[in-house]
């Protein structure tokens, strides 16, 4: 913080004081359509998957799709629409893109995983308001 002084009759006294006010919070939502996967792994015995996508953001609830039962090709078919909440406050804006194996019985296998960098997006969406 800093204060300026000047004599009423000084030219500088009659500039517009300087705003330093923190940059106001925008919310975004962060839209990712899952719609099939390729070269998924075979996690069961039978030689199937039963396929599962997640989103994970580092703030906020992570999201899953519904499952593709029993995919043996490695092919798993969704058309699914995940919608996440982004801050421009927050700390880091990387998406995590998991890939599960669904187990009733058992816990559930993480296939295989994908991290996105958000930031530039994040960025332009700020500069542009949208």
């Amino acid at each position: 913080m800093w204060i300026e002084i000047y004599e009423t009759t000084n030219k500088d006294a009659l500039k517009d004081p300087i705003d330093v006010a923190p940059e106001p919070v925008m919310e975004f939502e962060l839209r990712l359509v899952v719609w099939k996967t390729k070269n998924i792994e075979a996690m069961d015995v039978e030689g199937v998957s039963d396929v599962f996508c997640r989103a994970v953001l580092p703030k906020g609830e992570d999201q899953e799709t519904d499952t593709h039962w029993r995919c043996a090709n490695g092919e798993a078919s969704f058309n699914y629409r995940l919608k996440l909440p982004v801050r421009s406050d927050d700390a880091s804006f990387q998406l995590s893109v998991q890939a599960w194996d669904k187990d009733v019985i058992a816990s559930n296998d993480l296939i295989g995983t994908c991290e996105l960098d958000l930031e530039p997006m994040v960025y332009d969406s700020k500069m542009t308001g949208r």
